[in-house]
């Protein structure tokens, strides 16, 4: 009897230590951009990049408290909009991550897959970092290899596929709107 009242505490006393794990989900209303070109406009750089490392989650201070984050690091390829260079290496901030054992989500955030390729609508933050200016419509996928990009939700016949070359027409079209914010 005692051999269990000993692991039974042992057993306890571990769980205090290491603290509850699991999976916070942030609920959060996202900023959703009616057009590609509201989209390109509000942004401070859009970009073709390749994900190359995930770095450990972290905490971030927000206004209400706290954020967790993960910092993804992206080499850049082609410089549609902004003053990033080729071959330049920057860390993009993504919403979410896990720390210590807790998961926290936030619901239709999609993150960087290190090897992949990716078009990304980014904004630069007061704090100096560089996240997604809307978070649920700003990563594109480029790996399909086709060339073109769906600006949306998802696969819908309503959509109008663009691509890169369209984009960077639209740079020269588009006001930049970025810097009146």
């Amino acid at each position: 009897m005692r051999r269990w009242t000993g692991m039974l505490l042992t057993g306890c006393l571990l769980l205090l230590l290491t603290g509850c794990c699991g999976t916070v989900r942030k609920p959060v209303d996202p900023p959703f951009v009616p057009t590609l070109e509201q989209l390109f406009a509000i942004s401070d750089y859009v970009v073709t990049v390749e994900a190359v490392k995930t770095l450990p989650s972290r905490f971030r201070k927000t206004g209400a408290g706290k954020d967790a984050v993960t910092d993804v690091v992206v080499v850049v390829d082609q410089v549609i909009k902004g003053n990033l260079k080729p071959k330049e290496q920057i860390q993009v901030v993504q919403p979410g991550g896990t720390i210590r054992c807790t998961t926290y989500e936030v619901p239709g955030a999609r993150y960087l897959q290190p090897g992949s390729r990716y078009l990304l609508f980014l904004k630069r933050y007061r704090d100096g970092g560089i996240h997604f200016t809307s978070y649920m419509q700003s990563d594109y996928s480029l790996d399909m290899g086709d060339g073109w990009v769906y600006y949306g939700w998802g696969p819908d016949p309503d959509e109008q596929p663009f691509s890169v070359t369209s984009l960077k027409e639209m740079a020269l079209s588009v006001p930049d709107r970025s810097q009146q914010q």
